[in-house]
């Protein structure tokens, strides 16, 4: 950034140079020698000798002579009224070399009396006529480049500082991330795993929850009826937990860790069994509800919101009593009951 603004610096110098002066040079020279100057802003002074009907009958422009310190004479074309005849000036302007004697001239930019006019007086003085002198071609080129320069570098700042800031952003998330991944990892240890043998591979040999509490008081036994795998340790907890209401197991208690779906954070219930990597976001239920279907529901977590969906035809999903038609999702809340066949869990936020 820093060898932009030098740049910025050094062109700005450069072109202020001819955009500020000219080449200050004699009637003589341009006289003798008209093809060196012609296409270039120069300075010039001397006397008007007199004024010059524009060709054509151009109202717009009105020519003058002025004379050089030597004798030698050249037409000025302006815009402007000109100067009064005996006058000494000072004219800023691009040489051109008229097409039809070959002979130079110059398009007036600017000019600045400074003496012998004829002008009227106002409080006993005499009126200075001062023009600024214009730009030539190439200066008012030089600043559009310069110009499109700085639109650049400011651009380019703009978009450093926009891409610094969602890097920043990204690693202040990613940090997040990594918080609430140890917040989950911490949570996992806190649960007791025990390994029951399936005749599968070790690392995804099933486990059986066991609970530190439970309502029911009753023991830290795990679930006798439900089983599913170990979620991988950086996967985050599903918010709330799961608590058996009745049955064999009534009063124990286990959180879940869903799969991440475009929907949002599955976990599937039902007595199918899942392997491979969505084995650890399924609730296997065992033989013991068969009126519980192979894939009976499922538990999403949008944002920070749960939802409960009915996956059965067969065998009803109720949410406090109130059935939930097949495919349908009903937000769940702090102590809502579901009921599953002969299932019944309590789902209970933190």
């Amino acid at each position: 950034m820093k060898n932009i603004l030098w740049m910025i610096a050094l062109l700005a110098f450069a072109f202020s140079i001819p955009a500020q002066a000219q080449e200050e040079v004699t009637i003589k020279q341009i006289v003798e020698n008209p093809g060196k100057y012609s296409d270039q802003s120069v300075s010039v002074s001397g006397v008007v000798d007199e004024h010059v009907e524009s060709s054509g009958g151009n109202n717009a422009t009105m020519n003058y002579i002025l004379r050089g310190d030597t004798g030698e004479t050249l037409r000025v074309r302006t815009t402007d009224s000109p100067p009064p005849v005996t006058s000494q000036v000072q004219v800023v302007g691009v040489v051109s070399i008229s097409p039809f004697n070959q002979s130079a001239f110059i398009d007036e930019d600017g000019r600045e009396v400074l003496s012998g006019t004829n002008s009227p007086t106002t409080q006993g003085g005499s009126v200075s006529e001062r023009l600024q002198p214009g730009l030539g071609f190439w200066p008012i080129f030089g600043l559009t480049l310069l110009g499109f320069v700085v639109i650049a570098a400011v651009g380019y700042s703009i978009y450093s500082s926009s891409e610094e800031k969602a890097k920043k952003a990204a690693d202040e998330a990613r940090k997040r991330q990594e918080e609430e991944l140890k917040k989950a990892a911490s949570g996992l240890n806190s649960t007791d795993f025990t390994t029951t043998e399936m005749g599968g591979d070790g690392d995804e040999a099933e486990q059986r929850i066991k609970s530190s509490s439970s309502s029911s008081g009753s023991g830290s036994g795990g679930p006798a009826t439900l089983k599913f795998k170990a979620p991988p340790k950086t996967m985050k907890f599903i918010p709330g937990k799961l608590v058996v209401a009745a049955g064999p197991d009534q009063g124990k208690e286990f959180r879940i860790a869903g799969h991440p779906t475009p929907e949002g954070n599955v976990v599937t219930m039902g007595r199918a069994e899942v392997e491979g990597e969505r084995a650890f976001a399924h609730i296997q239920l065992g033989d013991t509800y068969r009126t519980v279907s192979r894939m009976q529901a499922e538990i999403v977590q949008k944002d920070q919101d749960i939802y409960l969906k009915n996956k059965s035809t067969t065998n009803p999903t109720m949410v406090n009593g109130d059935p939930v038609e097949a495919e349908a999702m009903v937000e769940l809340d702090d102590g809502d009951m579901i009921r599953m066949g002969e299932m019944m869990l309590r789902y209970e936020r933190d």
